[in-house]
């Protein structure tokens, strides 16, 4: 096994070439075409309203959004497509990280809301 693996031993050894990234124009023309898409939405809807009981709160969620995955997407296009892959796929989480870590934390505060839920249920509360 040594003798056949040689062949990439010395293939490893040998090999001082740079490493070459390059960016096809068709990813640029994808991260035009999508920036133009999040733009128009954040045109559309430029403020995000959150109603929590009877307080609202309004932010520029799409707009700040907008301009993010424009001003990243080109940095990360000049550098490489894969940068690119992985800016977009940047909020996926791996299905085994997910499990291990979140799915637990999640557990536990769906208890913690159940057990904050026995005192307003047990109280005789009047009306609001």
């Amino acid at each position: 096994m040594y003798e056949a693996d040689g062949f990439w031993r010395q293939k490893g050894n040998t090999q001082t070439g740079e490493i070459s990234y390059h960016t096809p124009g068709s990813a640029w023309i994808t991260a035009l075409a999508t920036g133009i898409v999040v733009v128009i939405f954040a045109v559309k809807y430029p403020v995000t309203n959150l109603n929590i009981g009877l307080t609202k709160v309004s932010a520029p969620v799409l707009p700040v959004l907008a301009v993010l995955f424009l001003i990243f997407s080109f940095i990360t296009l000049r550098k490489s497509i894969h940068f690119f892959v992985l800016t977009i796929g940047m909020a996926r989480v791996p299905y085994v990280r997910w499990l291990k870590w979140i799915m637990p934390v999640l557990i536990i505060l769906v208890l913690l809301g159940f057990l904050l839920l026995i005192p307003t249920v047990t109280m005789k509360l009047s009306g609001f």
